[in-house]
């Protein structure tokens, strides 16, 4: 009984996985902004939580929320100096035996428009002059390769492909 209930719910783990994301951001003298990740490959990186924005309609803005921490008086600092992050990176992973990574957003010149702490967690919004977003595939030998790339630059008003 045991063993069925277990290759029932087999299906459940093994396709329903979530992602993790982790972000990397460097402040607009070129220091690295660390956060509190320990997991492998993303040390030091801020842990990213609730990520919300779009590369539709050339929306550079994207919301997320980070663990309240040291990092957080950068970001809050930046909002009220008005100064830009130089470029940042958001990875989004799907853990497992090997993490692969299923998207990434990129961005330069970031603006950071919000900075609220609530619960032990900083909800931070922030608008890229540049963002690019890359999507991942993954062939038939475990090998990870750009599938497809959006980007777009508010300067120029035009589509961001030097990424």
């Amino acid at each position: 009984m045991k063993s069925l209930f277990f290759v029932l719910l087999f299906p459940v783990f093994a396709f329903g996985q979530r992602q993790e994301s982790f972000g990397k951001f460097n402040s607009p003298d070129g220091a690295s902004i660390r956060g509190t990740s320990t997991v492998r490959g993303y040390e030091r990186q801020l842990e990213v939580s609730s990520l919300v924005g779009t590369p539709a309609g050339n929306n550079t803005t994207i919301r997320f929320q980070i663990p309240t921490g040291e990092a957080v008086g950068s970001f809050r600092n930046l909002v009220n100096t008005k100064q830009r992050l130089r470029n940042g990176e958001i990875a989004i992973t799907l853990p497992g035996e090997k993490r692969m990574v299923d998207y990434k957003i990129v961005m330069q010149d970031i603006a950071v428009e919000a900075c609220v702490d609530a619960d032990g967690q900083t909800t931070l919004q922030l608008k890229a002059g540049r963002i690019g977003w890359i999507y991942y595939t993954t062939d038939r030998r475990g090998r990870t390769m750009i599938s497809s790339k959006a980007g777009w630059d508010v300067e120029k008003n035009d589509v961001w492909t030097e990424f």
